[in-house]
């Protein structure tokens, strides 16, 4: 709690509820405050404290300040302070106050509570002047009125300052604005037809003068008026050095990689379409702990893959058959990094963190240096993996093509998983990583390793449940949940109606489930009383354990004339465990046919050499009989005609002379 005693001081300063008094006295039970007319009050301590946190209390001045007490003496001035307070403290409670339409918005509430017409209400460019001194002098009125003299009068007129202030907040402070010459050539040409007019007095600010005008603005401001609040937050960041981590597992980023490749399907060849790469990078090794792929026509983030990355991380994975290493790192992270993406920060994923007792931490949306380490993993898998292979297409210029993804896809779905696992474990951890001061991932994970073990997950069975996407579902009497036609039902679940039904909605009582249309056997409803997840099957005795809605379609559906929703959709496919191990058997296969057809090329040559004769002068005679005429031969496909009443010796006939 904070201390009263240490927020309010003696000969304080402050402003309470737009006027200025000051702290006479403070105590633990007690305060003596005097107001600007003279007159004391005796306000409680609590009473101000609630008021400061309110913001209805501003502090002006430190403690020891040095007060001089100004006052204003003519009726004039007292007048103006009043206006002026009014406005600049309703200013400084609001967002962004050097923001033009903040401004607008502070002069249209003041007129309407105080009844301001006219030449009484402030321009915005007089009020952010207003401001800008007031908050230089300590939030004090005085100088704001009584503007401290000069030594050099200033050579311009109040009217061009105004009009100079009224083309910058037009012309250059708003989104897309112009630059700083053109908006010098807006406030020319507005200063000319105010001259013609004779509205104006004075000479027009000078082109350098006008741009160090602009270059005294705050930059900060200026950068969110004109590209937004994204850049302005990039523009205000700053590297304050780097996450200093004890263990492996203590800090995993997770990002999605999308690549503009397409892909084929490994045994029929059509067309899948592109690919998403989730990744998980261990901050502390830098090594890969976890991936998973999901590709499609239109691909997005989907929480589905997400949720297969994380199983991917705390499940102990199967040694590629291509790669040459095994994966260093499975274990349960302490702390999972994502962005602030939908598929990153859905019910289902916090659910299944939760379960896994992890930290989960979203970053700001479009502040990529909050979870560095994955977005600079992300660049150099572009540029090194992602750019070699065939049919990829960048979104640069020199790699732009007319032809579609579809027309220049080459590689398939097998391949493609094949190669992203030679290139993390024989490639990206085992070979020298600044980050690691030129040490390679898989050194630093084993001897990290030696001295500290990651948790194991206890049960594999309880991450099941977790697959799917997030519907919400009546519960149907006796019949359950139904989704795609087909009914889900157990004891546990109408349980959870009776429940429902006794403290909420009589009529239809609602949970959410999650449905994976890769296996539609089962689905996990949520208890939203106890955030637990329990599976219900599916009633129907045609569904079998592992059956996919598109086989259940294709076997049951096919020849059905009824008119049914179109359920089955390709849009987005996660790439599970199951199906990288069927792939990787797909490829196994093809490479053993390959080989059996280079080996079967191999004998049959040998038995083409074994048969013709070994006689070296036979195949030599042979060898000049068939070339004796290789030079005279017509090599193209034109008719060559040939003259044969040409005569070689006719006789030279002389031009006969008169």
């Amino acid at each position: 709690m904070i201390n009263q005693e240490t927020i309010l001081q003696t000969n304080m300063k402050i402003n309470l509820r737009g006027e200025d008094v000051t702290v006479k006295a403070v105590g633990e039970n007690f305060c003596v405050i005097e107001h600007s007319n003279g007159e004391i009050s005796y306000p409680l301590p609590s009473e101000l404290m609630l008021a400061y946190r309110g913001g209805y209390l501003i502090i002006k001045k430190k403690e020891n300040a040095v007060l001089l007490n100004r006052q204003l003496t003519s009726q004039e001035d007292k007048e103006k302070g009043i206006k002026v307070g009014h406005h600049v403290v309703e200013l400084h409670q609001h967002a962004n106050p050097h923001s033009l339409k903040t401004r607008k918005k502070v002069t249209a509430i003041i007129s309407k509570r105080h009844g301001y017409v006219g030449k009484q209400i402030p321009s915005p460019s007089t009020l952010r002047r207003w401001y800008v001194s007031w908050i230089e002098n300590e939030m004090e009125i005085y100088p704001v009125i009584k503007r401290a003299k000069k030594t050099r009068a200033s050579r311009h007129s109040e009217a061009v300052v105004e009009l100079v202030e009224k083309t910058i907040d037009q012309y250059y402070l708003v989104p897309q604005g112009l630059n700083k010459r053109q908006t010098y050539l807006k406030f020319i040409e507005e200063y000319d037809e105010l001259k013609a007019a004779n509205k104006i007095d004075g000479k027009a600010i000078s082109e350098s003068r006008f741009y160090e005008l602009l270059n005294e603005l705050n930059q900060l401001d200026v950068t969110y008026a004109r590209y937004g609040k994204d850049e302005a937050r990039k523009f205000a960041r700053c590297s304050e050095g780097m996450y200093v981590l004890d263990f492996p597992l203590q800090r995993v980023e997770i990002d999605a990689v999308h690549i503009k490749i397409g892909l084929l399907d490994d045994e029929t060849g059509e067309f899948l379409g592109t690919a998403i790469v989730y990744l998980a990078i261990d901050v502390f090794t830098r090594c890969i702990v976890g991936y998973s792929v999901s590709y499609g026509q239109k691909p997005s983030e989907i929480s589905d893959a997400v949720i297969e990355l994380i199983k991917h991380c705390v499940t102990p994975k199967t040694k590629s058959a291509f790669a040459k290493n095994n994966w260093p790192l499975t274990g349960i992270p302490f702390a999972f990094v994502g962005d602030a993406g939908k598929a990153f920060k859905c019910r289902v994923v916090t659910n299944l963190m939760a379960q896994l007792k992890c930290t989960h931490i979203t970053t700001e949306t479009k502040s990529p240096w909050r979870k560095a380490t994955i977005e600079a993993y992300n660049r150099g898998f572009r540029s090194t993996y992602s750019s070699n292979l065939p049919g990829y297409t960048r979104n640069n210029d020199e790699d732009k093509t007319d032809k579609a993804i579809e027309e220049i896809a080459t590689l398939t779905l097998g391949e493609f998983i094949s190669t992203l696992e030679i290139y993390i474990l024989d490639h990206y951890h085992q070979n020298p990583h600044k980050g690691l001061f030129l040490d390679t991932p898989a050194n630093v994970c084993e001897e990290a390793l030696k001295e500290c073990s990651p948790r194991i997950v206890a049960n594999l069975a309880k991450l099941e449940v977790f697959s799917g996407v997030e519907y919400k579902g009546v519960i149907q009497g006796g019949q359950g949940i139904q989704r795609n036609t087909l009914y889900y039902s157990s004891r546990q679940l109408n349980d959870l109606r009776l429940a429902i039904t006794l403290h909420g909605d009589k009529k239809n009582p609602k949970a959410p489930f999650l449905h994976d249309k890769n296996d539609v056997s089962k689905i996990s409803v949520i208890d939203e009383t106890t955030g637990v997840l329990f599976e219900v099957p599916c009633c129907d005795p045609r569904v079998l354990p592992g059956m996919s809605l598109a086989e259940f379609n294709h076997k049951y559906r096919s020849g059905s004339k009824t008119r049914t929703t179109k359920v089955f959709t390709k849009s987005n496919w996660v790439v599970s465990e199951a199906i990288k191990r069927k792939q990787e058997e797909i490829m196994l296969k093809k490479k053993l046919k390959a080989e059996s057809a280079k080996q079967y090329r191999e004998e049959k040559q040998t038995e083409n050499t074994a048969s013709q004769p070994c006689d070296i002068t036979t195949r030599a005679t042979e060898h000049v009989e068939n070339e004796a005429n290789r030079h005279a031969r017509n090599h193209t496909a034109k008719t060559v005609i040939k003259d044969t009443g040409r005569n070689i010796n006719r006789p030279v006939t002389r031009p006969k002379t008169k």
